[in-house]
């Protein structure tokens, strides 16, 4: 899984906006940092953030066929 940035912000607002929330990240706790940012959502607030390493293990869940089935 290679690193793929997407943003409609600008990196810069971004990095201003991660160094003053201090998220942490939904599945794991940790604290996210630009340097581990994996996916993040932002509405009026943080709605979802993920470090790198959970989104990894997401990503390996879907692929797995455990995750995402429809019916």
């Amino acid at each position: 899984m290679g690193r793929r940035i997407y943003a409609e912000i600008p990196l810069e607002e971004l990095k201003v906006y991660i160094g003053a929330f201090r998220p942490r990240c939904d599945m794991c706790g940790a604290r996210v940092t630009y340097a581990n940012l994996g996916y993040a959502r932002f509405g009026r607030r943080v709605e979802l953030i993920l470090c790198i390493e959970c989104l990894k293990d997401y990503a390996e869940y879907i692929e797995s066929g455990e995750g995402g089935r429809r019916f």
